[in-house]
């Protein structure tokens, strides 16, 4: 499990369990796309993938306030839901709609 807090701030935090090691650093992750980075970056670093192919599904959590809750695949019917949760967190739900599509 990786956690990056303070997005957008110098002093962000990340921390990882990646099998028995446990990871904590300060760092400055200006933007979400920059976290997702990080977060390859980091698994690769500790040996878990050798890059981005070597990963096989994703979870994430997105901001909602609508009618889907709990753990869900992908799909249009999703993603449209998402687009009109948007108002519930305006500043993280379209980010969050574009990482999903993305991946």
């Amino acid at each position: 499990m990786c956690e990056v807090s303070r997005i957008g701030r110098l002093d962000g935090s990340f921390s990882a369990h990646i099998g028995e090691s446990e990871i904590e650093n300060v760092v400055e992750c200006p933007n979400h796309d920059d976290v997702f980075e990080f977060y390859i970056e980091q698994l690769a670093k500790a040996g878990c993938i050798d890059d981005f192919t070597d990963i096989d599904a994703m979870e994430y959590k997105t901001v909602h306030g609508g009618r889907i809750s709990g753990t869900q695949y992908v799909n249009d019917e999703l993603l449209a839901e998402k687009e009109s949760e948007v108002c519930f967190a305006p500043k993280h739900n379209p980010i969050y709609i574009f990482l999903i599509q993305t991946l």
